[in-house]
């Protein structure tokens, strides 16, 4: 009888420790987890949130049907006007951080205020383009695909 409760026991005292073991070597969420989301909660992407706009904004475009409703010549005006605003905006950031990493500027926040506030005005600016150029460009690419056929025909 004993000979048949002692594997009984030894199985159970090895399980006991592989689990004792392996229980440690797992993450504590309360603690590695939490590090980084303190740093990243004012940056995190919401996808659910950016899809309900994305949502919006695609469903009011459809709705008034905006690219059809714009000339050929002032589509390309606003594609390429949008181009050239992101090409502002990327060196005003570049100027802003390069204010930023020079050991020489003291007060960097007060130095770039100009900077920053030109920023902002240029990021409006984009924010107001950019469903514009967006349904532009689907237009454009969706009568591209169209034309080489690698559209789905529906028969």
């Amino acid at each position: 009888m004993f000979n048949r409760i002692l594997p009984i026991i030894n199985w159970l005292v090895v399980c006991i420790f592989v689990v004792s073991a392996l229980g440690g070597s797992t993450p504590q969420p309360d603690v590695e987890v939490d590090l980084f989301s303190d740093y990243t909660r004012g940056i995190r992407f919401e996808f659910l949130g950016w899809v309900a706009d994305a949502s919006w904004i695609k469903f009011q475009q459809a709705a008034l049907g905006i690219p059809y409703y714009i000339e050929r010549a002032d589509r390309k005006e606003i594609v390429v006007r949008y181009l050239r605003q992101m090409e502002q905006v990327l060196q005003a950031e570049w100027e802003l951080s390069q204010i930023y990493t020079n050991p020489e500027i003291s007060d960097p926040k007060s130095s770039s205020e100009e900077l920053r506030m030109r920023l902002n005005v240029l990021y409006e600016e984009q924010d107001q383009l950019t469903p514009f150029v967006e349904s532009v460009l689907e237009e454009q690419i969706s009568v591209v695909l169209a034309i080489y056929q690698f559209t789905l025909a529906y028969e």
